[in-house]
């Protein structure tokens, strides 16, 4: 099915930076194709003198002119402007709103706390497959709270003055005073403390920390959107920031925003404390991300299926291709212990799979499975997490190859017993596609079924003769992987 195609572009002013992303859209899926933020620094002194910045305010209108001028260019029609919490709180905030409209050619919505967090819960839910606990958006001035999951709607959504910028009166004082601060803000809020499993941390702040994290964990995924900590990781990190605190060194690894990680790693190290959370899962969809899922309301599809493909480019005969093979490998499966959550987590994972399992075709035979493997592994998709992303990557790797060995620097994303699953999904998927030429209209002929050790490969006498010598080995393969014995069945 052909999914409608459209470019959305979302400008952003926020305390920190002036940004214009431009989102291709695809069905569900939604990819960032341009990227440009100017930080401009608006919400610097604000504290002081309750007005936004004036060197923040003409390095802001110089960035939204030449975003017009970007937008006009590329003939992107669908746009939205938002400004957050220093336009929202500044006594000059709506006489800038009214010259930023200008300047951008587009209407200015000043979102209040609980809308900005609203729409970033939206951009969150988004991005992750059923998410449940409590979305935490820092942004440079004010941290917004929004219940996600099961309990959502039972609590409202928070705005905390606890952005590094609002905390700059503070930012040089002991660790401990900066800690009993952040904890007084935190105490005071229903949603912090009715508690929660997960936070999910959105904001270049906590997207800096995250960075810092790996680079400490010498975590071996270095993709942020999905990122998961324990609080002894937090803690561990945040103790390296207090450490290195009015030094340089972390520029190199989490980049312009280095300087205030002294005061964000505290305020989520306190947050996860005083919501009892297990872990942290960093987000990189948030508030712009939502503002386009709102622009999306009504579009139907699955945002990780979607993506698969339009990431890959596919074609109809690919598309059509693809859910026939997950047809043809779904009996195999179905009734075996899932190895990631549930058979319904589990079979998206085969879906996305099946459909990708020609995306590196056009490369040569020696590296196609190492291609596969990579694209799979750092591919812009949402709605899947580290695990996921590391089972899809290893199936796609053995549906190209025999001999694949997954990496043993990958092995903490892996289990052995999710890694023996995506080799089984891999060669079975490589049996049907050496069987039918990767054409949906042959590989219906066939089915497969396990019956009494058996793996049973089914299809009318007619087509026997599409049962060559290399298909009866990559049966033979496929049911090596399984424990079972190969078997034809002509009917």
């Amino acid at each position: 099915m052909q999914k409608s195609h459209r470019r959305i572009g979302v400008i952003d002013i926020g305390s920190n930076s002036v940004r214009l992303v431009i989102f291709s859209i695809s069905g569900q899926a939604v990819f960032p194709v341009f990227n440009e933020k100017v930080m401009a620094g608006l919400g610097t002194g604000l504290g002081e003198t309750g007005k936004l910045s004036p060197g923040g305010r003409l390095l802001a209108m110089a960035a939204l002119a030449r975003f017009r001028a970007i937008l006009k260019a590329l003939g992107v029609t669908e746009v939205r402007a938002v400004a957050t919490a220093a336009v929202r709180v500044a006594s000059d905030g709506p006489e800038f709103a009214a010259e930023a409209a200008e300047a951008a050619g587009v209407d200015l919505d000043i979102l209040s706390g609980i809308d900005e967090g609203r729409i970033s819960a939206e951009g969150v839910v988004s991005g992750f497959y059923n998410p449940d606990g409590v979305i935490g958006d820092l942004g440079g001035s004010s941290l917004e709270l929004f219940c996600v999951g099961a309990r959502e709607g039972e609590l409202e959504g928070e705005t905390h003055m606890l952005g590094p910028l609002a905390l700059d009166a503070i930012a040089s004082a002991p660790e401990k005073k900066i800690r009993s601060h952040v904890r007084g803000v935190l105490a005071a809020s229903p949603q912090v403390q009715a508690g929660h499993r997960t936070v999910y941390a959105v904001g270049g702040a906590w997207r800096g920390f995250a960075k810092v994290s790996m680079e400490m964990e010498d975590y071996p995924l270095r993709v942020l959107h999905g990122y998961a900590m324990t609080p002894a990781q937090v803690k561990r990190t945040t103790a390296l920031i207090q450490s290195k605190r009015g030094t340089s060194e972390l520029s190199s690894i989490a980049g312009r925003r280095h300087a205030q990680l002294h005061l964000t790693s505290i305020v989520l190290d306190e947050l996860m404390r005083a919501c009892k959370a297990e872990h942290v899962l960093v987000s990189s969809y948030g508030l712009r991300e939502g503002v386009v899922a709102e622009m999306m309301t009504g579009s139907e599809g699955e945002p990780l299926i979607d993506g698969a493909i339009a990431f890959a480019s596919l074609t109809r005969y690919q598309e059509a291709f693809g859910e026939q093979l997950m047809n043809f490998t779904r009996p195999v499966f179905e009734g075996r212990e899932p190895v990631i959550g549930d058979w319904a987590r589990e079979a998206r994972l085969h879906r996305a799979a099946c459909l990708l399992s020609d995306a590196s075709g056009k490369y040569h035979p020696d590296h196609r499975h190492e291609m596969a493997f990579e694209q799979a592994l750092y591919s812009p998709m949402s709605n899947i997490d580290h695990t996921g992303r590391a089972f899809l990557a290893a199936s796609l790797a053995w549906r190209y190859t025999r001999s694949f060995s997954y990496p043993k620097a990958m092995s903490g994303l892996l289990s052995s017993k999710q890694q023996k699953r995506a080799r089984q999904l891999g060669q079975v998927m490589r049996l049907g596609c050496v069987f039918s030429g990767r054409s949906a209209d042959i590989l219906k002929f066939a089915q497969l079924e396990v019956m009494g050790g058996r793996l049973v490969f089914r299809l009318d006498r007619d087509n026997a003769p599409l049962v060559s010598e290399i298909v009866e080995r990559r049966l033979n393969n496929a049911s090596d992987s399984l424990s079972l014995k190969p078997m034809v069945s002509l009917t």
